[in-house]
């Protein structure tokens, strides 16, 4: 069985790339986002409406962590899709639309999940991962 065989039935994946991990990466950054949200809002209104600056540190570090999600996003699934479709399968995703869906994915709330989902979904049935 040759390696690409392999890959499309879970034997291993056919390719080497990780990127796919920053693609899982992004609903679960959205899932996090609204339970803090969620937290933040209680927060607010128990204390009367006022902002306390103890907030921020809460927020600031997982600010930045959502950032670098989010720039990286169009770069993963770039490099995901270019690693796909050069390994030895019958998908072959076109890297540029999937960046550029990713690029336009990113600034509007909760597309990149569906971005996300409906490549990873593609991938898992054509590669075998995840």
């Amino acid at each position: 069985m040759s390696e690409a065989d392999e890959g499309a039935t879970g034997g291993g994946p056919p390719t080497e790339s990780r990127w796919w991990y920053w693609l899982v990466a992004a609903p679960v950054l959205t899932l996090v986002e609204l339970v803090l949200g969620a937290a933040l809002l209680a927060t607010v209104s128990v204390s009367g409406g006022g902002f306390d600056p103890a907030h921020l540190v809460v927020v600031a570090p997982y600010t930045l962590v959502a950032l670098a999600v989010r720039l990286l996003f169009p770069v993963a699934i770039f490099f995901d899709a270019r690693a796909v479709r050069t390994a030895n399968l019958d998908w072959r995703p076109s890297s540029e639309r999937y960046a550029l869906a990713g690029v336009v994915a990113v600034p509007i709330p909760l597309a990149d999940c569906l971005v996300a989902g409906y490549y990873l979904r593609l991938r898992a049935r054509h590669v075998g991962v995840p």
